[in-house]
């Protein structure tokens, strides 16, 4: 959530906003006039609406699913909000402001949700492919890591001997990136091993969703992940790299336990897979401290 804050002072300021408009336009009603079981139907219309743009700030990353759904869902809410209001004041006659502020929200809102529930929908298709594909794999070849269900160096090095041809006869270009949890020895010591399962769990399932479709993570050693990136150069993965870095800083149940070396590899036109993942090898090791977990008290 805390990474949507914009995001949630606008929806209370908008809300403010519009609260003060319709005190200002209206007048309030007598008790007597007030219908207190429209009151309770549509103040639960009025939570749900709310609920929904919570939800989707709090499940989902940045990005244009994510501003779709939380712009129809506060635009559906300001209706509500309004129509809520209604229930309280009486606007004067011949006045449509209130009316046109209240009705013209929710449609639009409407049709923005329903557009980013089939982007969301598409998400899913391509999480589904993927995870039955591997699944297939596993099945087949026995290169899946049991634990965070990505598929293992020898694969990589099939996948890797494919690419590096492409690249070699310049079709395109190849980039490694790769992340080494640092201390993660002294953090397996510290709180045990199934802490330490959950945590490469965790990180697996995290760079899963922030690559794209055509990327390829799997696990290197015990403590160690790379993405094989197909077409992309060094500029492109070190911004894929520095914005999933950012990201995971942004999750205080994994970002505040796992701190990570990152390395970038561009891979060259001498280069063979052996070569390419020796020198990635060598980067990974170079420089590479205890790390924060042996600080831990």
């Amino acid at each position: 959530m805390s990474r949507h804050k914009l995001k949630l002072l606008l929806t209370f300021l908008i809300l403010l906003a519009l609260g003060a408009l319709a005190r200002h336009m209206g007048e309030l009603k007598p008790w007597s006039l007030i219908d207190w079981l429209d009151v309770v139907g549509e103040g639960c219309v009025l939570l749900v609406s709310l609920a929904w743009v919570l939800m989707v700030l709090k499940s989902r990353p940045h990005g244009r699913v994510t501003l779709l759904l939380f712009s129809g869902g506060l635009m559906f809410c300001c209706s509500s909000w309004l129509d809520w209001l209604d229930e309280f004041l009486h606007y004067p006659e011949g006045s449509h402001l209130m009316s046109w502020t209240e009705s013209l929200p929710a449609p639009f809102g409407l049709a923005m949700l329903t557009w980013g529930l089939w982007g969301w929908h598409r998400e899913q298709l391509a999480i589904n492919a993927q995870l039955k594909s591997r699944e297939h794999f596993f099945r087949e070849h026995q290169l899946v890591d049991p634990l965070t269900r990505l598929y293992t160096q020898p694969y990589l090095q099939l996948v890797l001997e494919r690419e590096l041809g492409l690249h070699q006869q310049g079709a395109k270009p190849l980039t490694l990136l790769a992340w080494d949890i640092r201390g993660f020895g002294r953090f397996n010591l510290r709180h045990g091993e199934l802490a330490g399962d959950k945590a490469l769990k965790g990180l697996a399932e995290f760079l899963l969703a922030g690559l794209r479709p055509q990327d390829l993570l799997c696990r290197l050693g015990g403590d160690r992940f790379v993405a094989l990136l197909p077409g992309t150069g060094a500029g492109e993965a070190r911004a894929l790299g520095q914005a999933l870095s950012r990201q995971l800083q942004e999750r205080p149940w994994l970002g505040n336990r796992v701190s990570l070396k990152i390395e970038l590899l561009q891979a060259g036109a001498a280069d063979s897979v052996d070569t390419l993942l020796a020198r990635l090898q060598v980067q990974l090791d170079k420089d590479k401290g205890p790390g924060p977990f042996a600080r831990e008290a």
